[in-house]
């Protein structure tokens, strides 16, 4: 029969491991075994929640694939509930400004009142270019959460910081929040599966003939 005495060392090893925090494995044992802190819980469930509705965002961007688009995808919710979504539509309607964000919004000004956006959460599988995080900072969004950067146009940090509440001055009331890396893998994915391939909406490549004079 095995000594108790041993018993209760291990026990007092695996306790003083949790508290110091240290990286050993008797200590993630126990660590599956303590209920989660309050914190711990909440934080959870906001994660879980954001990849809900970034999941949403990246069926908008599957469909903008689909169309030939760049896949990026948008969902604005307020107090929990979808009240616009949209996808690219620049090469299906031959206008550039046609971003999934500002989709979105014409959507919501068309079917509902654009003053729900202030205080609403926007989730978009890309950072938002300059100009569409110009508009969502003059509509006084509350938060913008992505799944990738955009390192070329970003608005949102990796170019210019729209979200800052002095970037735009005077005209924009006040900044929003920004969180990345929701879903970026699959953000990440789909681009990388449009720019491998080709542009069926591209203009056709035009050379000049040189001139032997």
């Amino acid at each position: 029969m095995a000594n108790p005495g041993l018993w209760y060392y291990l026990l007092a090893v695996l306790l003083l491991c949790e508290l110091w925090h240290g990286p050993c494995y008797p200590s993630r044992v126990l660590s599956a075994w303590l209920p989660c802190s309050d914190s711990d819980t909440s934080h959870a469930i906001g994660l879980q929640r954001e990849r809900h509705y970034m999941k949403i965002a990246l069926r908008e961007a599957r469909q903008a694939l689909k169309l030939g688009e760049v896949p990026v995808g948008c969902v604005v919710v307020f107090e929990d509930e979808i009240i616009a979504q949209g996808h690219n539509l620049g090469n299906t309607l031959y206008d550039g400004t046609r971003h999934a964000e500002l989709i979105a919004i014409d959507s919501l000004v068309q079917n509902s009142d654009f003053r729900l956006l202030e205080g609403c959460e926007v989730f978009v599988t890309c950072e938002p270019c300059i100009m569409c995080a110009s508009a969502l900072g003059q509509l006084n969004v509350k938060r913008v959460v992505m799944g990738c950067r955009n390192l070329f146009f970003g608005g949102c940090g990796s170019v210019i910081s729209i979200n800052a509440k002095s970037a735009l001055g005077k005209c924009l009331e006040r900044g929003f929040k920004c969180e990345w890396g929701v879903e970026e893998e699959a953000a990440i994915e789909l681009l990388r599966i449009f720019y491998s391939g080709k542009n069926p909406r591209a203009p056709n490549p035009k050379f000049r003939r040189k001139s032997f004079r």
